[in-house]
This record gives C-alpha cells, sequence and structure tokens, in this order.
C-alpha cells in the first residue's frame, strides 16, 4: 500500500491519483458499483472481512477551501468480523471540518438491501478530560450484520476554515482501519479496489510525497 501526502500552495494544475476524472461528483452520487454488482466479486473467504471498495475523491477550490467524498464497502466472511463491524466509528475535527453521512447500507446474504435506520446514528463531541476537545465522533450501526453481508457507507467532509493559511494539504491511506469489538486493536482487512482522486485549480503547484512498499498508479 502507498500513502500519498499532497501539499498544494497557491492555484493551478489537475492532479488525479489512481483513477482519472474531469469533476467532482454530485453530494449523494455514490461513488462505487451497487451492492448487488459488488457481490459478484470473488469471495476471499480465508479472512474474516474483505474491503471491497475504499474511493475517495476530493476537490479543491481557488480559496484553498475543499470538500471530500469517500466511500467504502465491507464483506464479512467471519461472525468474529460482524462483531467488529457492528458498529462504524467515524471522527473530525470540528474546528476545521465538517461532516455529513450521505447514506449507509447493508445487503444480506439473502441478497435483501436494508438502509441505515435514523436511530442507529450517533454524534458525540468531546467525553475526554481536556478543557477543550475538537473533536467529532459519529457512530452508526447497520442491521442485521453476519457472514455473508456486504456493508457500505458513504460521507462528505468539507472545510470549515484552512489550518494554515494559505496551505492545502491532504493523506490518503488506502485501506480501513476497523477497531475490534474489545477495542484493544484493530483491523487491516484486504482490500479489493482502492482509489484517491485530487482535483485542483490549474495554477496550484503541487508537492506530492508517496511513502510504504509500493507506488500507486499516479495520472494526471
Amino acid at each position: 500500500m502507498t500513502y500519498p501526502r499532497i501539499w498544494a500552495v497557491g492555484m493551478a494544475l489537475t492532479l488525479l491519483l489512481s483513477l482519472a476524472i474531469t469533476s467532482m461528483p454530485a453530494a449523494a452520487e455514490r461513488l462505487a458499483p451497487s451492492l448487488q454488482e459488488q457481490s459478484a466479486l470473488p469471495s476471499q473467504s480465508d479472512t474474516g472481512a474483505e474491503v471491497l471498495y475504499v474511493t475517495e475523491v476530493v476537490e479543491v477550490a481557488e480559496d484553498l477551501s475543499w470538500q471530500a467524498t469517500e466511500y467504502v464497502s465491507i464483506r464479512i466472511n467471519s461472525i468474529e468480523a460482524a462483531r467488529d463491524y457492528g458498529r462504524v466509528n467515524l471522527s473530525y475535527n470540528h474546528f476545521y471540518s465538517g461532516m455529513d453521512l450521505e447514506f449507509a447500507n447493508v445487503r444480506n446474504p439473502e441478497g435483501e438491501i436494508k438502509p441505515l435506520a435514523q436511530d442507529a446514528v450517533q454524534e458525540r463531541t468531546g467525553g475526554s478530560q481536556d478543557f477543550y476537545e475538537d473533536r467529532t465522533k459519529l457512530a452508526f450501526s447497520l442491521p442485521n450484520i453476519r457472514p455473508g453481508s456486504i456493508l457500505e457507507f458513504q460521507v462528505r467532509r468539507f472545510s470549515k476554515q484552512p489550518r494554515m493559511p494559505g496551505l492545502f494539504s491532504d493523506v490518503y491511506i488506502a485501506h480501513w482501519y476497523q477497531p475490534t469489538v474489545s477495542g484493544d486493536s484493530g483491523r487491516l482487512d484486504p482490500v479489493h479496489f482502492a482509489s484517491h482522486d485530487l482535483v485542483v485549480p490549474k495554477a496550484l503547484e503541487l508537492f506530492v510525497q508517496q511513502t510504504g512498499p509500493a507506488k500507486a498508479r499516479q495520472k494526471e
């Protein structure tokens, strides 16, 4: 896996990592095939779970404000993985950014697709002993997660104010990290498809650094 780190200063250049696109998708447009299509992907049943898609599209404006849409889907192959993925936690810094959960669904082994219930979502800020807490956690649970299920969710993140004036930075890690139900470790399940698209104004000066054992395919 590669972990591109991107810095942008000023205005200019359109850079796309892994997948070429021409524009940012509409807010609720899916970034991956339907769950029915994804169910046809060959299964690696010797692993507890498989991340089928982890896809992100980031669009940067001329004033360096940004919005990002991220899609994740996971196939569950074991009871242990079903317990670990029974609750998904998303975290963001609410001082600098915001986040909306666009949709979440589960496809059960019988092929039925169930959406996330409204009362299965919880948003919480604080919880530590720090005087000031700048992180918000959004947690949700999808119904009937069991071996053979595929769960999916898509979120939209957006900037509120820059962390540093005149600078945009972005880090992409091509997997999904899921804490275990015990809370003392985490899962890094195998990934079938991963992509990160960055769309920026043509005048922007970009600096890209990759770390990790492999190099990502990069396209402008």
